[in-house]
């Protein structure tokens, strides 16, 4: 087994010395060719497939050299919105009709199932097997603990409209990156977005805000190097900086729509000394903060029956998110 690495894209590269400004999709797509009918096996996440299937790389080819692999594997396939998902399930039954194509078996991976997923995939005609679920449930009363505490404060909002509602507050923001920590250090703010517009909006707007910090991205189209995950002060993101990426993270503003979404992404705050106070912003879904003894919750300026986009949830909410991240094995308490 051979993976594709940069040493391998150089290589590669050096065959061609009589052609200059080769990218490295060009190369991909010829190491593919060659290796047509060996049982190529492609690796990757949902952002990198979704921009792939869609020729938003440089190199129009690379959709059609997708198709010419025997196998692939879709890692951390809880990462994509609803949207993402059906769409990349629709496009797996496009590619599986078409007898051009070599590709006939996809494996999806997650850490936390999605049962809808399920049934959406057999509703775009995919035929699918399940492989068997060896994980142990998790309970709340066991184990030690992985999160330090940490100080959420929830947000009502909406899928694809964080960065709305983030640039409607933009001075709470950019306080809440530059705010120093105890110590006097800056702290290290990560904001995890749902797509790339959003991240391309909100790191525009705080690197106009904040000329002395260090802002970077991460998406899909901006990879991550070690020399940006090290540098930053702030770092914007979407779903692509949870594959495979591990960096220091003080503080973290997120969008959660989901029971897994939101596991996955409080645990960037993992890996603390317990004495060392966390703050965080969570973007969740209006029916996630509302529950029948909770119509009514505290906010930033008095009760309401409802939640509009925008309003901070404090104390009451936390009686759902308590049992979201039991769920996950996180405990919850109110401070």
């Amino acid at each position: 087994m051979q993976a594709v690495t940069s040493d391998l894209l150089a290589d590669e590269r050096k065959l061609y010395t009589d052609e200059t400004g080769l990218r490295k999709g060009q190369l991909l797509n010829r190491i593919i060719r060659k290796g047509r009918g060996r049982g190529l096996i492609l690796l990757t996440n949902p952002d990198i497939l979704t921009l792939a299937l869609k020729d938003a790389y440089y190199d129009n080819d690379l959709r059609e050299s997708i198709r010419s692999v025997d196998l692939l594997v879709v890692d951390e396939f809880h990462l994509a919105s609803v949207k993402q998902s059906d769409m990349l399930l629709f496009m797996a039954h496009e590619i599986c009709d078409d007898r051009r194509s070599s590709l006939r078996k996809f494996v999806f991976l997650s850490a936390t199932p999605n049962p809808k997923i399920i049934q959406r995939a057999e509703r775009a005609g995919l035929k699918i097997d399940v492989l068997e679920d060896m994980s142990t449930p998790l309970s709340c009363s066991s184990g030690h603990p992985v999160l330090p505490k940490i100080r959420l404060e929830l947000r009502c909002g909406g899928i694809f409209r964080t960065y709305e509602l983030i640039k409607e507050d933009i001075d709470y923001f950019v306080d809440f990156c530059d705010r120093p920590l105890e110590d006097g250090r800056k702290a290290r703010t990560v904001f995890i977005l749902d797509g790339i517009y959003e991240v391309d909006e909100i790191f525009n707007a705080l690197r106009d805000r904040l000329p002395d910090f260090v802002v970077e991205r991460v998406d899909g189209l901006h990879p991550a190097t070690p020399e940006k995950l090290k540098r930053f002060d702030v770092l914007v993101s979407n779903s692509s900086v949870e594959v495979g990426i591990d960096f220091d993270v003080d503080r973290l503003v997120f969008s959660g729509y989901t029971k897994s979404q939101i596991i996955q992404r409080i645990g960037r705050l993992r890996n603390k000394p317990e004495n060392v106070g966390l703050r965080g912003d969570l973007f969740c879904s209006a029916c996630v903060l509302r529950s029948p003894e909770r119509q009514k919750v505290s906010y930033k300026g008095g009760a309401r029956k409802r939640g509009r986009e925008g309003d901070r949830f404090q104390s009451g909410s936390l009686i759902l998110l308590k049992d979201i991240l039991a769920a996950g094995g996180v405990s919850v308490s109110k401070c």
